[in-house]
Formats: structure tokens, C-alpha cells, sequence
């Protein structure tokens, strides 16, 4: 094998898998985006998904509990049963992009009466 061969190996692959990730972006950018509010009902880690029970996506589909893929592998890790996302949804392409925790904050309160 000549000298540099793997080098130029590895940065025809690099180049494929930027070129992949370009040309799925593009897709998508064609695609019609809708928001998921919901929340995980399940992570499935080793199949990269989650279980999502989710409102109506108006325009798309009804409200259902359903496995969406996880495009974020870091956000995958973070996600547990009970928190409440939002995301964006491409049609005819079942994975979860831009997940947002929906936070709550429990610990506002009305003001006590008379102050």
C-alpha cells in the first residue's frame, strides 16, 4: 500500500459521510416541518428511539403514543421516561429533531392573598 494511501482513504470517507448528512439536511429542508409537543413514555436507547405519547399535530396526525427515531445521539442520553418534549417532525420522516425539554416550574406560586 503506498505511503499517505490511508490518509487519502480516510478523507474520501470523511467526505462521503459529510456529503450523506448534506444531502439529508437538503431533503428535509423540502419537506413540510411540524411541531411535537409530547411526552416520553419510553427510551429505548439501543434502537437510537424513544416512545412518545403526543397532542394532535395539526395538519399531520392525531394525537397517539408512537416510537419516533432520536437524530441527536447526546439528547438521546439525556431523555428519560416523563419529561415533556417539544420537537420538530418532518413528514414522512419519523425522527425527532431540535428536542426541547418542556419545563414546568412547580415552584411558582400565586402571591398569598393580602400581599
Amino acid at each position: 500500500m503506498p505511503r499517505g494511501f490511508g490518509m487519502q482513504l480516510a478523507a474520501a470517507a470523511a467526505l462521503v459521510c459529510l456529503s450523506a448528512g448534506s444531502a439529508f439536511a437538503q431533503a428535509n429542508a423540502k419537506k413540510k416541518s411540524y411541531t411535537l409537543h409530547g411526552k416520553i413514555e419510553a427510551v429505548k436507547e439501543s434502537e437510537k428511539k424513544v416512545s412518545v405519547k403526543h397532542d394532535k399535530i395539526e395538519g399531520y396526525m392525531g394525537a397517539m403514543t408512537m416510537d419516533y427515531k432520536v437524530a441527536d445521539d447526546a439528547m438521546l442520553k439525556k431523555l428519560k421516561p416523563g419529561d415533556e418534549i417539544t420537537a420538530t417532525l418532518y413528514e414522512d420522516d419519523y425522527t425527532l429533531y431540535d428536542i426541547r425539554p418542556t419545563q414546568i416550574d412547580d415552584r411558582v406560586k400565586p402571591p398569598a392573598k393580602g400581599k
